[in-house]
Formats: C-alpha cells, structure tokens, sequence
C-alpha cells in the first residue's frame, strides 16, 4: 500500500512537463525535427510517462511537407476518473474513502479558526474573516478554506488528493459532477471542479500531500494513489 512517507522522485516527469503547454498539457515539437507524423494514433508511440496519452492532431500551423499524412503526434494529459466506486475494493483510494466520516472534519472544539465556521457571537480568530463558503480564513486566501461538514461532499479532501497524487500538481481536484480529475477552476462551485482546501480544527486536511514532497511521475498508478498516512494505516 502506497505511503506518504516514502520517498518518490520528480525529477524524472520535469522534461515533459516542462515541454507541455499549461492550456493543453500536451507537446508539439517541430515537424522539420524527426517529430512523428500519422495518419491516426495507432501510429503513435504511447509516452513513458503514465500521466500522458498520445494522440494524433492536426496542426496547421506545422508546415509539414508531405503529401502521405498531415497529422502529428503529441502528448497529452489522461482522463482520469475519481469515482472511487469504479475501482477495486481493495485500492487503497476506495478504501480511504470509505474510511472517513463527519467526525473527521469535525469544528465542535475549534470555532473560529482558519477552516472552521466563526464562533457564535464571536466570529472569527483575530486576523481571519468569514469567506465565501461561510468559512474563517486568511483575507484574500488564493485557495478557499473549506468546512467539509457544510458541504454535500463525500471525502472530497480524499478524492481531490488522489487527482493531486496522480498528476503531481496540488491544483487538480476531483469534479464529482463528472466524476474525472482536472485543475480546478474559481468559478466553479467547490467539489465540482471548484477550488478550495478541507481544514480539520485549523490544519488543512490529514490526507493532503504536497506535490513538492512527493510525486510519483513518471510512473503515477492509480492503484497506488499518493494519500496522507492517516488514511493509508
């Protein structure tokens, strides 16, 4: 089962990474540089990265001279579904959504705090005010603090985490609406493809782990999902 705590390497994904586009996540090199040409995508190598997928594009803009295709082959990101219901019951993402409860995002000892509704009669902590979803947090917060126990949401922390861990990129969540993984999006309402962190009594979720710390790309595995140690025990 997968752990937090071991240790991952991203070095490994930054030449794609760095070659893919932010809009489409996907690469097009220079069709006069041995780039590969196709007429469909079985033509097409598949990447070595496992977040990628090939396909075969038009581009009009390649100036291929050739009379036999007018297509190339470029990478980009899979569509990744996040309904736990759809894999085994013995993935450890499944499991850990299955694992948690309300009491996990519990507020009963902490109102006020940063992720917490204010306190009756009180508010909010000094140096936080109540924010969007009705939530204490740090003014102009570019990431929402949730309070999970407001929301019609089942383990979004875990399934937001689960497209994080896959992607190796701490803006992906999971839109339940459409059940798959994508960067989540400001104007969209929270759990579907919303932004924002779950928070538990002033600390962002237990099941959150940086991309900065751990990354398993180029190797990502749904069935070995990076999630935090308190639900892989």
């Amino acid at each position: 089962m997968a752990s937090a705590s071991r240790s991952r390497s991203v070095s490994s994904f930054l030449i794609v990474a760095a070659l893919a586009s932010s809009a489409a996540c996907s690469v097009i090199l220079n069709p006069r540089d041995d780039v590969a040409r196709c007429g469909n995508v079985s033509d097409c190598e598949e990447p070595e990265d496992t977040r990628f997928e090939a396909i075969c594009v038009a581009d009009e803009n390649a100036n291929i001279d050739t009379d036999k295709v007018d297509q190339v082959c470029v990478a980009q990101f899979k569509t990744i579904g996040c309904d736990p219901t759809s894999y085994g019951a013995d993935n450890p993402f499944r499991i850990a959504v299955d694992s948690r409860n309300f009491n996990d995002y519990i507020c009963t000892d902490t109102p006020g705090v940063q992720g917490c509704p204010p306190e009756s009669g009180v508010g909010c902590q000094a140096g936080l005010e109540i924010n969007a979803f009705g939530t204490c947090d740090i003014p102009g917060a570019e990431i929402p603090a949730i309070n999970h126990n407001s929301w019609d949401v089942e383990a979004q922390d875990v399934k937001d985490q689960f497209c994080r861990g896959y992607f190796c990129d701490d803006t992906y969540v999971c839109n339940t609406e459409f059940n798959r993984c994508q960067p989540c999006d400001p104007e969209l309402e929270f759990g579907k493809g919303g932004c924002g962190d779950v928070y538990t009594q002033g600390s962002p979720s237990c099941v959150y782990v940086s991309s900065d710390d751990v990354c398993d790309a180029p190797n990502s595995d749904v069935n070995d999902p990076i999630l935090g140690d308190c639900v892989l025990q």
